[in-house]
């Protein structure tokens, strides 16, 4: 059978890519050689989480971040777990392990998100992702239940000697809706944003040759007052909501209800066997929505849009229902 091998191939980084930083405290990389070293004849790896920030907030400025830029900020991964397989040529993570870990570590803080994984092939000298790895990262970028748009996979070819040095990891991006993945290696910027998770994760301690300094403590101020807000507690969230629930109570007289679920509020109308829900941001400073119409918990239809733009999508939804 014909085989598209050109999507194993990584591209250039891809130019819409331009409006997206990816973003490591340089903490991550020490905190990966360190797990390497630990299993110098096998494959290992853990899963990246940290925070999506969106564009347009005015503290990003503080961070280097452009006003029309998103941003993934990697803070810390999840270890492999003690039941994770190791082969060398083969590396799969103790998958009830890392869900426990990430759920308890959500609850500490619902804005931490799974942003990707590292893993390594520095003991059997492939230098780059095999098959396996990109199919299996296609899938995840597009799973339903991935929050992200964007997935940061980073492969470790060897063991370094010191862990800020380059050529020893390299980093490829992968898109929802996107057939092809980008290397992106030289895309990669490094910031002082420690964990807040070391506790969990197992990576307490600072490691030796990076220094304490103000940037960094200003760094985290600035992403945990991005992040920790919650939007239904802003003014432009109380007013939203309002005015929403009034609409939805028009036209779903009686079967309107409200869901809050790790900071983020679902609006949801019925009528018969149709159900129109309506997704609002989670943090403030975030303008993205979702809208969707389910039949019998089929999901008919979907619309992702900016909130200044949600009644357009909301007639849309609405339109759908009297269609169906």
């Amino acid at each position: 059978m014909w085989r598209n091998l050109s999507k194993y191939q990584p591209k250039p980084a891809w130019t819409s890519a331009r409006q997206l930083k990816i973003l490591l405290d340089h903490n991550v990389c020490h905190y990966i050689a360190a797990e390497v070293r630990k299993y110098p004849t096998v494959e290992e790896g853990g899963k990246y989480i940290g925070y999506l920030c969106k564009p347009g907030h005015p503290n990003f400025a503080k961070l280097g971040i452009g006003p029309k830029f998103n941003a993934l900020v990697i803070t810390d991964f999840l270890p492999s777990g003690p039941k994770a397989v190791r082969t060398t040529v083969e590396f799969i993570p103790d998958g009830e392990y890392q869900e426990s870990l990430f759920r308890r570590i959500e609850q500490k803080n619902g804005a931490i998100e799974h942003l990707g994984t590292w893993h390594t092939h520095h003991c059997n000298g492939l230098r780059t992702l095999s098959s396996g790895d990109v199919d299996g990262y296609f899938r995840t970028v597009n799973k339903a239940n991935y929050r992200p748009k964007y997935f940061l996979a980073s492969l470790v070819k060897s063991i370094p000697s010191d862990p800020e040095s380059s050529g020893w990891i390299d980093h490829f991006l992968f898109i929802r809706g996107i057939e092809e993945y980008y290397l992106v290696t030289d895309r990669v910027e490094f910031i002082d944003c420690p964990t807040d998770f070391g506790a969990d994760t197992g990576h307490l301690n600072q490691p030796q040759g990076i220094a304490n300094s103000t940037s960094r403590s200003n760094t985290v101020d600035v992403l945990q007052t991005h992040l920790t807000s919650k939007w239904y507690e802003t003014a432009e969230g109380r007013s939203v909501l309002a005015e929403d629930r009034r609409f939805f109570h028009e036209h779903f007289p009686g079967k309107v209800t409200a869901t809050r679920h790790d900071s983020q509020i679902t609006v949801t109308g019925t009528t018969d066997d149709k159900a129109v829900s309506v997704i609002y941001p989670r943090a403030s400073g975030e303008k993205d929505m979702s809208i969707s119409l389910q039949q019998n918990d089929i999901c008919v239809l979907r619309i992702h849009c900016n909130l200044s733009f949600r009644r357009i999508s909301f007639r849309a939804a609405l339109a759908a229902v009297q269609a169906l």
